[in-house]
């Protein structure tokens, strides 16, 4: 329910360079580095930039394409992980 959700993600070029293209979601970190997340196995990877590329919360999550998944906190990650990966499976 962040007014980013379903949006551009502005700092794409950032996540994505040098990278190869995966069909994987990108959890854009602004607080700790991604070996310190709650995160649970699923389709994603991480990365960390500056607070400002995650429009002052914890954490954004990105799809493949470039748009935001969500926008959370990091007490709320593993649930909006847990969420996505529900839908992609399901």
């Amino acid at each position: 329910d962040h007014p980013k959700t379903g949006r551009p993600y502005p700092w794409w070029h950032l996540v994505v360079d040098g990278v190869p293209s995966a069909p994987m979601m990108t959890v854009v970190s602004g607080v700790v580095g991604p070996a310190e997340l709650p995160l649970s196995r699923g389709p994603w990877r991480t990365v960390t930039l500056d607070r400002s590329c995650t429009f002052d919360a914890d954490h954004v999550v990105v799809r493949p394409d470039g748009w935001v998944a969500a926008v959370c906190a990091t007490a709320e990650l593993p649930q909006v992980l847990a969420d996505l990966a529900g839908r992609l499976a399901g």
